[in-house]
């Protein structure tokens, strides 16, 4: 198994015991005790999903406070829903940040790291779609809970791989 996308939880990782562990860092070495090349490609592209699912929200948050303006234009929102409109996405995230590694503590962490990175397409869509400023604050709070589900896994996966 590669060990960026190692998504076992804590408590199922110590029930191996570090036999396991030790026994794969033994066939990685090769004769003279170095270690033995892994395919790196698998790796790669497991790290880059990995990576791009930390990187979706910070840009997302980005992309609406640059498309506000236009967001005032053609919804004709007032000032104060567009302030909404930010609050909304931070607050959704903020407020699912613990309950999101909790939850990819006890359901496994690929299981919400796919529920979110589905979630937060939908939550996209929701704000395209949308024609009055109310619709469109439901968008930025299923969003911020998507991405409240992904990065918490994001960095429990990377934190795995950088220890073992």
């Amino acid at each position: 198994m590669f060990p960026l996308l190692n998504f076992a939880s804590p408590r199922q990782d110590d029930a191996t015991g570090g036999e396991e562990r030790r026994t794969r860092q033994a066939r990685r070495r090769d004769c003279r005790g170095r270690c033995a090349a892994r395919p790196r490609g698998r790796t790669l592209a497991r790290r880059d999903c990995l990576l791009a699912g930390e990187f979706l929200p910070p840009v997302d948050f980005f992309i609406v406070n640059v498309a506000l303006p236009s967001i005032h234009e053609s919804l004709r929102a007032r000032p104060s829903e567009l302030q909404l409109v930010i609050s909304v996405y931070a607050a959704g995230y903020a407020v699912g940040l613990i309950t999101g590694g909790l939850l990819g503590d006890l359901y496994g962490r690929r299981r919400l790291f796919l529920c979110g990175m589905a979630g937060f397409p939908l939550a996209n869509l929701i704000c395209g779609l949308a024609t009055t400023p109310p619709q469109l604050l439901v968008g930025p709070a299923r969003q911020g809970l998507a991405a409240s589900m992904v990065v918490p896994q994001v960095l429990a996966s990377l934190r795995g791989a950088v220890l073992r």
